[in-house]
Formats: C-alpha cells, sequence, structure tokens
C-alpha cells in the first residue's frame, strides 16, 4: 500500500482554549505559540494576564504597606529621595521637612491613601510598561526580523509571557516578606545587601529568574510569530534586554551621582 500524505492521516489542529493557553505556556510554549498562527491572536490571549499581574502587583503592593519591615524601607526610600533633592536645591528645607512629615503620616502607618496612592501607581506604571514592550517587540518583529509583524503580535508575545511574570510577582513578594527585604525575589541581588548606589547590586538584581524566563517565551513567541529561527529572535530579544538594561543602569547611577 503506498503511503498516505500525513496531512490526509492528521486531523486539522483545534484551537487551544484560554486555559490550555495558561497552562502550555510553562511546558510547550511552542505549541501555543504555533496555534495562534492557525487562530489568531485574541483579545483575551493578552488581556486576561495583564489583568491577572494588575491584581497580583496590586496585592503585592498592598502586603508591602502592610508588612512593617516592608513598610519601613518604603519610607527610607522616599525621604533618601527627598534629602537628595534637597541637598540639590530642587526643594528648601520646608518643603523636605513638610515632605518626610507627609511620608510618616501616611506610608508609616499605612493609611488608605498612601495604599491606594501606591496601587494606582503601580497599576499605571505597568499598563504603561506592557503598551511600549509590545510596542518594541513589534518593532523588532517588524525591522529586524523582517517579517509581517503586526502590533497584535507584539501583544500576544508579551502578554502570554506575562503568565510567567505573574508567577514571579507571586513568588516575590512572598521571598520579600520572609527575607525582609523590598527587593526580595528570585535574583542574585539577594545575594548582597540592598544597595541603590553599588553597581554590582544594581546588575545583579537585574538577573532575576523570572525575567529570563518570560524573555526565552517572548524568543520563542517571536520566533514563531515572525517565521524566524528561535535562536535568531532570541538574540534580538535578548540584545534589546541587555542594552535596555545596561543604560537605565547608567542613568540610574548619574542621577544618584
Amino acid at each position: 500500500m503506498p503511503e498516505q500524505p500525513d496531512s490526509l492521516d492528521s486531523p486539522a489542529q483545534k484551537p487551544m482554549s484560554m486555559a490550555g493557553k495558561a497552562a502550555g505556556i510553562f511546558y510547550k510554549p511552542s505549541q501555543v505559540f504555533d496555534s495562534l498562527m492557525t487562530s489568531g491572536v485574541k483579545f483575551l490571549d493578552w488581556f486576561i494576564p495583564l489583568v491577572l499581574v494588575l491584581v497580583i502587583a496590586g496585592v503585592s503592593s498592598y502586603v508591602q504597606l502592610s508588612t512593617p519591615a516592608l513598610r519601613m524601607q518604603i519610607v527610607q526610600q522616599r525621604e533618601e529621595a527627598i534629602t537628595k533633592a534637597e541637598a540639590k536645591g530642587e526643594i528648601t528645607a520646608d518643603q523636605a521637612s513638610q515632605g518626610t512629615q507627609m511620608i510618616v503620616d501616611n506610608i508609616s502607618s499605612a493609611s488608605a491613601f498612601a495604599v491606594v496612592l501606591r496601587i494606582t501607581t503601580v497599576t499605571i506604571v505597568l499598563l504603561i510598561e506592557f503598551f511600549v514592550v509590545s510596542l518594541v517587540w513589534f518593532l523588532v518583529g517588524r525591522l529586524a526580523l523582517n517579517s509581517s509583524f503586526d502590533y497584535s503580535k507584539g501583544l500576544a508575545v508579551t502578554g502570554l509571557s506575562y503568565w510567567i511574570t505573574g508567577v514571579g510577582l507571586i513568588v516575590a513578594i512572598v521571598i520579600a516578606v520572609l527575607s525582609s527585604r523590598l527587593d526580595g525575589g528570585v535574583h542574585l541581588g539577594m545575594l548582597v545587601p540592598i544597595n541603590s548606589r553599588s553597581l554590582s547590586y544594581s546588575i545583579l538584581s537585574r538577573l532575576n529568574l523570572f525575567t529570563i524566563w518570560s524573555l526565552i517565551i517572548v524568543s520563542i513567541g517571536m520566533g514563531a510569530q515572525s517565521g524566524k529561527k528561535k535562536m535568531t529572535a532570541g538574540a534580538w530579544v535578548f540584545g534589546f534586554w541587555i542594552v535596555w538594561e545596561a543604560v537605565s543602569i547608567f542613568f540610574e547611577h548619574a542621577m544618584h551621582g
């Protein structure tokens, strides 16, 4: 009997459910992104993980302000920022005193205002970050990988990688509470004392397991959605991330200097 074509033997791939994509992104990400090539990117593919991350980040902010040791570290950071601004002449001594007192009154007592303000700020920053990062991956796919990469694909790779980000946030806040460190997480910065002025700490704190994991997911997604090899996509993704973090560290230390 002559062999029949594979297409006749194997049924058409069924679209993955949202639950299947959420689970699959952890152990079979290539299959998840391949399914998007046949079913297309859906609004919920990126919206649900984005909302999940916003909720987890909000809870994390509440926990930080509800945990005395972490709350005091937030107060110290704000006080240091005010002292630095006063030293540079950006604010007067009276303004510095008033700012410090407001921090003590609101954050130190974990007032409702401080909680709402922190959660609102974190939410806005994360929303801006999500759409900007999605735009970056869109540009990388369109310009660097030379493919017909549209913005919805950028939203998809960012959103699906947020399943990893969400788990990372949960792990980070647990470690933060247990270690009484505001920067708690699965990163190498945990091996040294917190010191924003230290170059080594700045570098080590960015070597985060969940960040690298999510970038691997993005690389797989970029490769699948652009039709390029995953290694090529990964080189662009990690290359951009390294450059971005290097620039961030430079400006961070320039401001401290």
